[in-house]
């Protein structure tokens, strides 16, 4: 499996606007002398149009959370939502459908073969403003990786417009499961009174029913 420059290049981005250039320098000088040669480019940056080897995004995510996240993989969560702000307002903005993101989320498949080109993803609606998005197929799962995906949908779906953004997960490849599941739900600004309460009722029988995620 492949994943795009763009997405890697979201990475180095949020750690360079976060934290600073020398710490990114430090992630990268932690990698092998192989990998270092790839990132050699202009500011360190990747063609965001070519496919790498997902390897070295997993390589570059374990970098990044023994020199920087301090082993807390939770970390890329806050990256992920960082990447999809970065990619979602610039070079991938149409994929956005505003005030819909149950719209947005029904373009999964294509929004996930924007940045890879192994595996898939499927989205079945829950309700009206929930989902569960399923991953299947993917050769090298990781808690950095599925982590990642999860802050990128929230600020995705935020950017669509909504607010109250939640998401439980459930099964995982990166723990053994056969796919990664995850619960996604959250409010519009628009909704009535009676919309609010609605689907208020509606999250907390989703989140009962998150323990069968796992």
């Amino acid at each position: 499996m492949r994943i795009k420059g763009s997405a890697l290049n979201a990475r180095l981005q949020y750690i360079s606007s976060e934290f600073s250039d020398s710490e990114l320098n430090r992630v990268l000088e932690s990698l092998s002398k192989e990998d270092q040669l790839v990132f050699s480019g202009v500011n360190k940056r990747l063609d965001p149009d070519t496919w790498y080897p997902f390897a070295l995004s997993t390589r570059l995510d374990k970098a990044i959370v023994d020199v920087i996240g301090q082993g807390d993989w939770r970390f890329f969560e806050r990256l992920g939502e960082a990447a999809a702000k970065h990619n979602l307002t610039t070079i991938h903005q149409h994929l956005l459908v505003k005030d819909n993101p149950q719209a947005f989320l029904q373009k999964a498949t294509e929004v996930y073969h924007t940045y890879r080109d192994g595996g898939r993803q499927q989205y079945v609606v829950t309700g009206p403003c929930s989902g569960v998005l399923s991953t299947y197929e993917v050769e090298d799962a990781s808690p950095a990786n599925c982590r990642t995906i999860i802050g990128w949908y929230k600020e995705a779906i935020r950017l669509c417009g909504a607010s109250h953004v939640t998401a439980i997960e459930g099964n995982c490849r990166a723990r053994g499961a056969d796919h990664c599941r995850c619960l996604f739900f959250w409010q519009m600004p628009t909704e009535s009174g009676a919309s609010k309460d609605m689907h208020r009722d509606e999250r907390e029988r989703l989140m009962r029913r998150g323990s069968l995620l796992r």
